[in-house]
């Protein structure tokens, strides 16, 4: 019997949803899952690189597993995202993101293809050993999440044992589907997820359906991009959104809906207020990433803020619970000082609950990487941690590049 070892680097929880996937196709054609790297006849790599820094962990990791005996496979992100250094750094087969269906052409005599394998809902609930032990930081962080949340379930179990009810603590992840449509000038995952490719209302349904029955309640409901989902099948989010409420026929379920973009927010402003209204959205991921129009406009993500500010407070109104997450870069190529407390005083102004605190990093092949006025790499630590001190002051959890986190 074949074996293959599967890794990922884990901050994209979609392309943990891959590796999952990848892993049950692999199981379904006869293959052991093998532990360790050294096992293996197989080592497939499915790589997150959305910065420079993510692109040398990714190659810190390809290094490792160069020096086994089975075949290194990279999947992921990487092959499109840095084209160049990827070529000149791994010579072996891979697959990208976009071209994910192209591991039936690797393994030519899968008797199940990668469309016949079913997508994902759990993605995996450990961090291989090996990767603990590449020299990546922040993994115990990782490790003690993924911990907590195997305790849960064990607990959960035990409870349910005593019970005739079955109903899963953990969250499901329903994901509605793939690839971008936009074009933010920092960014380059676009080349590497494709165009946008939405599930069918149908198949989120039956998707749905069978998870509530695995007892499931609460729910991540996630793509690359959601905002623009069905704009390829002739629909859209609002009614997905409305379709999934009367699939769970009045069953008590919580939703967290992630990557939502401000614009797609104000656009679908009345369908979410009902949801909400509904106590059904109890979480949302709206990435700002900066509270300056100007730069906004720099970043091809322009909106009208004071609009979005406002509806956030309606959402509050409706549900003071409600959990409002959010993005930031700081330091994007002409960023001032006041830009950034632009940044600071919005966040503070809608009381987000959680802010996760990037810094801005050139990707070859994106509009910013051509702009001329950089941020020293100084200038921008110094404001994450005056950004951090000031909003954890006020309450609001921040997530900075020295304490990241799975999204």
């Amino acid at each position: 019997m074949k074996s293959v070892f599967l890794i990922n680097n884990s901050d994209c929880v979609r392309r943990r949803l891959d590796s999952a996937r990848l892993e049950a196709c692999f199981k379904a054609n006869g293959f052991r899952i093998a532990c360790k790297p050294q096992e293996a006849d197989y080592n497939l790599f499915v790589t997150c690189s959305y910065t420079q820094s993510k692109r040398d962990e990714c190659f810190s990791v390809i290094n490792k597993l160069k020096k086994f005996k089975g075949e290194l496979i990279v999947g992921g992100c990487l092959p499109e995202i840095f084209p160049e250094s990827f070529r000149e750094k791994f010579s072996g087969r891979y697959i990208s993101t976009k071209t994910i269906g192209n591991i039936d052409n690797l393994f030519s005599d899968f008797s199940l293809k990668w469309d016949e394998i079913p997508d994902s809902n759990i993605p995996p609930e450990f961090i291989p050993p090996f990767y603990l032990e590449s020299g990546v930081g922040n993994n115990y962080r990782y490790l003690k999440n993924e911990i907590k949340k195997k305790k849960n379930l064990l607990l959960n179990r035990i409870r349910n044992s005593f019970t005739n009810e079955v109903v899963s603590d953990n969250e499901a992840f329903l994901r509605v589907g793939y690839g971008c449509a936009g074009r933010c000038a920092y960014c380059a995952i676009h080349k590497a997820i494709g165009k946008i490719r939405s599930k069918t209302i149908e198949e989120c349904v039956s998707e749905y359906r069978s998870l509530l029955g695995r007892g499931y309640r609460s729910f991540v409901i996630v793509s690359d991009d959601i905002g623009p989902y069905g704009v390829d099948i002739g629909t859209n989010l609002p009614t997905l959104l409305e379709a999934l409420s009367r699939a769970d026929n009045g069953i008590k379920v919580k939703w967290d809906i992630r990557q939502l973009a401000p614009k797609w927010v104000l656009k679908f402003k009345e369908t979410l207020k009902k949801l909400i209204e509904d106590i059904k959205i109890d979480h949302f991921l709206i990435s700002i990433q900066t509270g300056s129009e100007s730069l906004l406009k720099s970043m091809n993500r322009s909106i009208n803020m004071d609009a979005l500010a406002l509806t956030l407070k309606e959402f509050r109104e409706i549900n003071p619970k409600l959990v409002l997450k959010t993005e930031v870069i700081v330091g994007f190529p002409s960023e001032t000082e006041e830009d950034h407390q632009k940044t600071i005083e919005y966040l503070i102004r809608v009381g987000f609950n959680q802010v996760q605190l990037f810094t801005y990093s050139d990707v070859p092949g994106t509009k910013a990487d051509e702009m001329i006025e950089k941020v020293p790499q100084d200038v921008i630590k110094e404001r994450i941690n005056k950004a951090v001190q000031i909003l954890e002051r006020k309450g609001i959890s921040c997530l900075s590049p020295s304490m990241e986190k799975t999204v």
